[in-house]
């Protein structure tokens, strides 16, 4: 097996362990000293290819006005949905909407 070989083979079980362990990829990879730039373009470049078909570009965004939360709505992407109240915080749905876009 060449030195190529070896790398895509340590990255796939590198990316695996990621998914299993339970933990966000910036806690793993400080975790296993890996630059998170670095685990973005090895995700990246072994990223099986997706067909149009199997995974659309676009996916139908509803937004809702939630009942009695002064001013709150849900955001549904598919078969997610996320209530935002009235005064949320901006930095914690930016990071559960980059969660749900990562796995949709």
């Amino acid at each position: 097996m060449s030195s190529r070989d070896d790398r895509r083979a340590t990255w796939q079980r590198l990316l695996a362990e990621q998914r299993a362990s339970g933990l966000s990829i910036v806690s793993w990879c400080w975790q296993q000293g890996i630059q998170e730039n670095t685990f973005y373009y090895w995700r990246k470049r072994l990223a099986e290819p997706v067909t149009p078909e199997a995974s659309p570009s676009w996916m139908p965004v509803t937004l809702l006005p939630t009942a009695g939360t002064g001013g709150g709505l849900t955001v549904r992407v598919g078969a997610a949905a996320i209530e935002v109240a009235a005064g949320f915080d901006p930095e914690l749905l930016a990071a559960v909407v980059t969660v749900l876009a990562a796995r949709c």
